[in-house]
């Protein structure tokens, strides 16, 4: 039996496609993914406020015997990266691996970057590339059309079009997919910037993993674990993509912690 667990913490179900290509990279792992529908999204809501929402599913996390945290939100990395640096467990977050990723493979090459115009206006990513030309462009209408499964549709042809306008028929190295479940639309964006690499999130994710300084279990069967209060079939109506098996498992009852923080 698996004890030990990596924690995926998630804002809305954003990042939820990238779990099956880390549990078959990592197959002897328990996966525990969090997120935060009842609050999400988090826009207009004050840093503080988002940052105790923040605190509290890092703690449910915490409580399932943690080696390793996931934070697969940049939208959660933006308001809470310092928080999230103060953890006593190894923490990856999307930003950094994101941009560590793209500098060393697309180093003064030509960029799209996908992301909601609240990362955009923050600078997350554009004042850490080093980019020849880069192109931004905000991914917010292509997500409302995956949450609303109307992926391959006239619609989301034509969205995609207007939203990329800025870099058709421009020489386009990477399109950078801030947010992890933009992949879903790779077949409308390879319409308009064909041979462009799409960045695979999770794969991108896993890769950093490997350099984490934790122990991966070499034996046992892993397995995904959803920790939410919500019930399996409520649950399913925030899915779309690809389907692959996981369990529903409710938080465990808050306990004090020894250790929160490092020192």
């Amino acid at each position: 039996m698996i004890k030990d667990a990596i924690g995926i913490l998630d804002m809305g179900m954003e990042s939820f496609n990238i779990l099956p290509i880390l549990a078959k990279k990592f197959k002897h792992e328990r996966f525990v993914y969090a997120n935060d529908l009842p609050n999400q999204p988090y826009d207009g809501k004050t840093e503080p406020e988002i940052l105790e929402l923040v605190k509290a599913n890092v703690e449910k996390l915490r409580r399932e015997n943690l080696k390793l945290l996931v934070v697969s939100s940049d939208v959660i990395i933006e308001h809470a990266i310092d928080y999230l640096r103060t953890l006593s467990i190894p923490v990856i977050d999307l930003v950094s691996t994101l941009i560590n990723y793209v500098n060393v493979k697309y180093e003064q090459k030509n960029i799209v970057l996908l992301a909601k115009n609240s990362i955009l206006e923050a600078n997350l990513y554009q004042k850490n590339f080093k980019y020849n030309h880069l192109y931004c462009c905000a991914s917010d209408e292509l997500e409302s059309i995956i949450r609303n499964r109307m992926t391959k549709t006239t619609k989301s042809f034509y969205t995609a079009k207007e939203i990329l306008l800025p870099a058709i028929k421009k020489d386009v190295d990477v399109i950078i997919t801030s947010t992890p479940n933009l992949t879903l639309m790779k077949i409308e964006m390879g319409e308009y910037l064909k041979g462009s690499e799409i960045t695979n999130v999770g794969e991108i994710l896993a890769e950093r993993m490997t350099e984490a300084e934790i122990k991966f279990n070499d034996k046992g069967r892993g397995k995904i674990q959803v920790l939410t209060d919500t019930n399996k079939k409520t649950f399913r109506t925030y899915l779309y993509g690809e389907k692959f098996p996981y369990r529903i498992k409710k938080p465990v009852k808050p306990e004090i912690l020894a250790t929160d923080t490092q020192p």
